[in-house]
């Protein structure tokens, strides 16, 4: 049995994709796959961009990454990550990533990976982000809190990025 599984890995050194395959391949030596093939994407820092409505991520990633700051909502920056997914933009992060419900923060970060090929499966995933955000209204935020949530919305990047 030839297993192909492809992911990807936003890290800058090979030693990573070696520890992945390792973990992978022993995860399936476990469940009794006779033959383990791997396909590892590895998307250099330099071909990612960062769409973000938060001064707080732009300000931290304006001289190591491409840093797309729009001054808009939370549905504004998922329609502009929707636009370059339609482009050929690959999704990194999750447009919905964290535990924090759409309309309690103002704010929204989504790192793309630039691509020559349209992803299917992004533009299914931002499509349906779209639609979930559209269901929940705004709600209304108080400004002492907003600094906060600029705060969470960076923390999370920082995690995606394993700072």
């Amino acid at each position: 049995m030839i297993v192909n599984i492809s992911f990807i890995i936003v890290q800058k050194s090979t030693p990573r994709l070696v520890l992945w395959s390792q973990v992978f391949h022993g995860l399936f030596c476990q469940i009794g796959v006779d033959l383990f093939y791997c396909c590892c994407t590895i998307i250099v820092a330099m071909k990612q961009v960062i769409i973000t409505n938060n001064p707080l991520v732009e300000n931290e990633y304006k001289t190591s990454s491409q840093v797309e700051f729009t001054d808009t909502d939370v549905l504004g920056v998922l329609l502009r990550v929707r636009d370059l997914v339609h482009k050929g933009y690959g999704l990194l992060t999750h447009p919905l990533s964290g535990s924090i419900k759409p309309n309690e923060s103002p704010y929204k970060t989504v790192i793309l990976a630039k691509g020559t090929v349209t992803d299917f499966q992004a533009v299914e995933i931002i499509e349906k982000s779209i639609v979930t955000v559209k269901k929940f209204p705004q709600k209304e935020i108080k400004p002492e809190h907003l600094r906060d949530m600029q705060i969470v919305d960076l923390d999370f990047i920082k995690t995606a990025y394993g700072k």
